[in-house]
């Protein structure tokens, strides 16, 4: 059965480096993607570019499989590495988690910063972690002051940072 009608949610693929090895493997074969010579794997940016699309087709409705598995292991312990991890991410590369989950050398920062902060955390355990607490924070949108460019009463330097998009 092909990975895509397995049932895998498209958070799980991108979380489990054996299902996004399993896709892009599958992905790479069944469209004939164009690879550099003695290039054996898609390239970072074309991955990239396939799990943007892949999270844009989710969002907007139009994935015709339905998700029926779900990897139910209990990752909270995690958490406190996770939300570290992630801050890293965006402050070092302004990256939301959305952003580092489908870039293959922003995921390697992420992985390297949760085993820098706890050496026996699980990549995909964080991972899993920085998702939920993603997803648990939704209505709350995350801020950050930028140094010396505080002006009057509209407080320029308050960057809203929600989902990757920065309004002034």
């Amino acid at each position: 059965m092909p990975l895509v009608e397995s049932g895998w949610s498209v958070d799980e693929l991108l979380i489990q480096d054996s299902l996004r090895a399993d896709f892009l493997e599958e992905f790479r074969s069944e469209s004939n993607a164009p690879l550099a010579p003695g290039q054996e794997k898609l390239a970072p940016g074309q991955e990239k570019a396939l799990f943007e699309r892949l999270i844009q087709i989710r969002k907007s409705g139009k994935l015709r499989v339905k998700s029926t598995k779900r990897n139910k292991s209990d990752s909270t312990k995690w958490t406190p590495v996770a939300e570290i991890a992630s801050r890293q991410m965006m402050d070092r590369f302004q990256a939301n988690v959305d952003q580092w989950l489908i870039d293959p050398e922003l995921l390697a920062q992420f992985d390297a910063s949760a085993q820098a902060i706890d050496s026996d955390s699980k990549p995909e355990d964080v991972r899993r972690a920085a998702l939920r607490l993603r997803k648990s924070r939704r209505s709350q949108i995350p801020f950050r002051v930028l140094k010396g460019q505080q002006s009057g009463r509209d407080h320029a330097g308050v960057a809203y940072l929600c989902g990757g998009l920065t309004s002034k």
